[in-house]
């Protein structure tokens, strides 16, 4: 079987892609372990003081480049070659427009920090998210670029090379400690933003500003946008409902449950990017949804098989994890293992972005509102009937992946055969 899926260029390029992309996060959280290792924790806590004021900045994106994300792959199956270089000029200038603004709201806050008299860490921080963010706003418009199988092979070589220079920038860290960790994010911004540059597609188009354009991307950006608000929204609420139920020291218990489904979702997460664009430009290409159902039916199914072995091996070396790395931590070894349980069912979320392609917004709401609804109830009602509540927000968790799946299954089956999204070029 694997043999048969190899042979298909399509799925060993998603398949190579999801690898390095897998690779590249293990790198990344290998360093935040060393890091964690090797900084006092009022160093880190500065640092995470500073850095709070990132998950506000997304919002100035307006979703331009989401909205594109979406457009691009469907407008080059359709072959609309002027509308598509339109489309990239348009949220190129408007990434380089932001990149410039962060650059200079950085330095005029460092300014003000430093007339004021304020610590010189915290000034320089400041002007690290500045860099960063400046940094952000240009490499989220060459992501959206990225549409295309031959595209997505240069970003295997990017991946790759990219986790390198991250373990060899952890010296900085190791040797300057905070300052150190402010070189490691300005290079490692640094080098991921020029690779991607070199390689970027479409480098012919310059940045130009059209005022239709942009409308019509923020009109449907702000809209996926939301999705991913939601989502986000809903995945904090058990983390909120351990808080008022039993307070901070069991919520830190619960770490290790969240630090396994942050990994687990990373190579579902990497598949659906490939994915994504690929329906797409088949959607683009034909203007026909039900063509799209064999493939995502069987990503769908596919995705639950993989996903039962990587669940097991977890499952019974969690234990020996816990032992030798984390002893601090074994009342959460239940916890753990029913979220690697989890994971099979939360893996079939990949195929969901078929329902963005073909603008299906209406059954896409009533997925992430059911999400949402159901991270609200199941926990908290688990929570009131077991006697652990790490077992029980974690059971909680199960029990809503696996009728998101159901439901995810159903709405796309449902979507993609409707009339009003088959209608042939």
């Amino acid at each position: 079987m694997i043999k048969a899926l190899l042979s298909n260029k399509l799925v060993k390029s998603g398949a190579l892609y999801s690898a390095s992309a897998l690779f590249k996060s293990i790198t990344g959280m290998a360093t935040g372990l060393l890091i964690l290792r090797w900084l006092q924790p009022a160093e880190l806590g500065l640092w995470q003081a500073v850095t709070i004021i990132q998950a506000y900045l997304p919002f100035a994106q307006l979703g331009v480049q989401s909205g594109l994300n979406r457009d691009l792959p469907i407008l080059i199956g359709k072959g609309e070659i002027d509308k598509t270089n339109s489309f990239v000029a348009t949220s190129k200038y408007f990434a380089l427009f932001l990149a410039l603004l962060f650059l200079v709201l950085s330095i005029v806050i460092a300014a003000i920090l430093w007339l004021l008299g304020k610590p010189l860490s915290l000034m320089l921080g400041i002007a690290t998210i500045g860099f960063m963010a400046a940094s952000f706003s240009y490499q989220n418009h060459l992501s959206a670029t990225f549409r295309s199988q031959k595209s997505f092979n240069k970003l295997i070589y990017v991946n790759y090379i990219h986790s390198f220079f991250l373990l060899g920038l952890l010296y900085f860290v190791y040797a300057y400690h905070y300052y150190g960790i402010l070189i490691y994010n300005v290079l490692s911004y640094v080098v991921i933003v020029a690779l991607m540059h070199f390689v970027r597609p479409f480098q012919n188009v310059q940045p130009k500003f059209k005022l239709e354009d942009f409308k019509y991307l923020v009109k449907n950006g702000l809209i996926l946008m939301s999705f991913n608000q939601i989502r986000s929204a809903a995945q904090s609420i058990p983390k909120l409902i351990i808080l008022k139920l039993r307070g901070t020291q069991i919520l830190g218990l619960y770490s290790p449950a969240l630090a396994v489904n942050t990994l687990f979702t990373v190579l579902p997460a990497a598949i659906a990017q490939f994915f994504q664009p690929q329906m797409g430009f088949r959607y683009g290409t034909t203007g026909m949804a039900k063509d799209l159902w064999p493939p995502t039916r069987k990503l769908f199914l596919l995705l639950i098989f993989v996903s039962i072995p990587i669940a097991l091996i977890f499952w019974f070396s969690a234990p020996y994890l816990l032992l030798y790395l984390f002893p601090k931590y074994t009342e959460s070894l239940e916890s753990m293992r029913i979220m690697s349980v989890a994971f099979i069912f939360s893996s079939a979320y990949t195929t969901h972005g078929v329902l963005h392609s073909i603008k299906a917004y209406r059954y896409a709401y009533i997925y992430s509102i059911a999400e949402f609804i159901g991270y609200l109830i199941f926990p908290f009602l688990f929570a009131y009937i077991m006697e652990d509540v790490l077992v029980a927000i974690s059971f909680g968790i199960l029990v809503n992946n696996f009728l998101l799946a159901m439901l995810n299954y159903q709405l796309i089956r449902y979507a993609l055969l409707l009339p009003k999204y088959n209608l042939s070029k």
